[in-house]
């Protein structure tokens, strides 16, 4: 019988000394690799989360930043909303709202991180961007629907949702590589093939970075619990907001990375959501023509 050990041989990985998690918190915190949230999209999600902080202080932090206010004008003319003539940052964060902004400036500073150059050869940073985008968008249809209030921090985290597979990118290219083979060819969960090689998987190391980036609980929490949300005593709704989200991808063909996932969703994921089971094949729908709009009104890769 085949197994991992023999697989590991194979590429030679035997040559590979093991990294355990601490390890690699510890080489991501001193590397300059894996650099740190850009800092105006840092500031602004601190801000955000702020109940005494007014829109003139967020707009001062956005305007040290001219990619971000050129993308954040840019939107808000955008024929998406209807191509209203905004000159100021001040006007635009009135008109698109700050939940908004946030989804603007976190999908903003994973695009700049994605642009680096690729290590690991079987990692499709389109098809990650893709899926990520898909999941963002589903949360938000469905977020808009049970949890308004919620619904642009769930689509910022279904953007960050898989931001570890990043890390391991960076740092652990070689065995990423050996994982996304194993996972398309046997079939079985990235999650399992990523603990049987690493002994941790790429949302444990999504946590970290989410603590590291003090992205707060609604993203920290559906980045460590997305696939065990019944585990999440604090975000639990909105946990399982982006967990079903990531099934309406799957069910759309947008998988990460191409590999095998789970496109059923289970009874207990639609009991929390609480979304009647006939209206998925109508978010299905609306998902189709709002991934294409939100990609094109950010320009980026869809």
């Amino acid at each position: 019988m085949f197994t991992f050990v023999d697989y590991w041989a194979s590429q030679s990985l035997q040559y590979f000394v093991p990294v355990d998690l601490e390890s690699l918190e510890i080489r991501m915190s001193r590397s300059e690799n894996l650099p740190p949230l850009p800092q105006v999209a840092s500031q602004i999600l601190k801000l955000a989360d702020d109940p005494d902080v007014g829109a003139k202080d967020i707009e001062r932090v956005i305007e040290k930043d001219p990619a971000v206010t050129a993308k954040i004008l840019k939107v808000a003319n955008s024929p998406y909303y209807g191509g209203a003539q905004i000159g100021t940052i001040g006007r635009a964060i009135g008109f698109l709202g700050m939940n908004q902004i946030r989804s603007i400036v976190v999908g903003l500073a994973i695009q700049q991180m994605m642009n680096a150059k690729t290590s690991a050869q079987t990692f499709s940073r389109l098809d990650f961007w893709r899926h990520s985008l898909t999941v963002a968008t589903a949360g938000r249809i469905v977020g808009k629907l049970r949890l308004a209030s919620k619904a642009d921090e769930i689509y910022c985290a279904g953007i960050m949702h898989d931001i570890g597979l990043i890390a391991l990118e960076r740092f652990l290219p070689t065995q990423l590589a050996i994982i996304l083979q194993q996972t398309k060819s046997s079939g079985l969960s990235l999650e399992t093939v990523e603990l049987e090689v690493l002994g941790y998987t790429h949302r444990d190391v999504g946590r970290v970075l989410a603590e590291k980036w003090q992205l707060g609980p609604v993203i920290t929490n559906a980045i460590r619990y997305l696939h065990d949300p019944d585990e999440d005593e604090f975000c639990y709704e909105t946990t399982c907001i982006v967990a079903a989200a990531e099934v309406l991808a799957n069910n759309l063909g947008s998988t990460l990375c191409g590999t095998p996932e789970d496109s059923a969703m289970s009874q207990d994921l639609i009991d929390a959501v609480g979304l009647p089971e006939k209206q998925y094949s109508i978010v299905i729908q609306v998902l189709e023509q709002e991934v294409t709009r939100t990609a094109d009104s950010l320009q980026l890769a869809a």
